[in-house]
């Protein structure tokens, strides 16, 4: 099918899932519950995409909040990573 991509979930990208889940990004549980147990993970590009907007939207959220002060290193590290994974799922949209 064309509308959906292949993902891959290094050990680095869980490591950076499970990290931010930790700091309470709890709706990553729903891109766990796509993909649980399958050896080549596959998403309907739609869903990705809006995986994708969430992170970056998430990302900015902390970004406007360090910039007014109001963030710790925990937020900055969830900031990081909410990238990280961004980065890492528009290239399995792009490819």
């Amino acid at each position: 099918m064309k509308n959906l991509v292949q993902i891959t979930f290094t050990k680095d990208i869980t490591e950076v899932i499970d990290r931010l889940k930790s700091n309470g990004h709890v709706y990553l549980n729903g891109l766990f519950s796509v993909v649980k147990n399958k050896k080549e993970p596959q998403i309907k590009k739609q869903t990705l995409e809006t995986i994708v907007r969430v992170l970056d939207q998430e990302a900015r959220h902390i970004d406007a909040r360090h910039k007014q002060g109001l963030t710790n290193d925990a937020d900055w590290q969830s900031m990081n990573d909410l990238n990280t994974l961004s980065n890492h799922f528009t290239k399995s949209l792009t490819t």
